[in-house]
């Protein structure tokens, strides 16, 4: 960071795609997986934070994290899920978005 300025009242913006997509911190990691996030899974300081940190911690992550964990539980085991291009390009300029927008289909599983 030394060799780079900024203007005076200038803002600077952390993209956590350069840190989340890059070789040196994870095998492989532009493929899809989830589980490089895990607790378990050891990942460096500050390279993933999706809660903040520090004093500014998210007071309600721990709600927020079993509201989501409910949520997908249900949405998983009752529901088939399948992607509509599944092979579709990502644009991360500025921010990631799939280039068609990820449309899914959604079908309720026959039980």
């Amino acid at each position: 960071m030394k060799d780079l300025s900024y203007q005076k009242d200038g803002r600077c913006y952390g993209q956590h795609m350069e840190l989340i997509t890059n070789a040196e911190y994870f095998n492989d990691p532009l493929r899809f997986d989830p589980s490089r996030f895990e607790e378990a899974v050891p990942c460096p300081p500050y390279v993933y934070l999706p809660f903040g940190g520090g004093p500014r911690v998210c007071a309600g992550y721990q709600l927020a994290k079993l509201n989501i964990l409910i949520f997908v539980h249900f949405m998983v085991t009752l529901y088939d899920w399948s992607l509509v291009y599944p092979d579709e390009a990502i644009n991360t300029d500025p921010l990631p978005f799939p280039c068609h927008g990820m449309p899914i289909k959604v079908s309720p599983k026959s039980l």
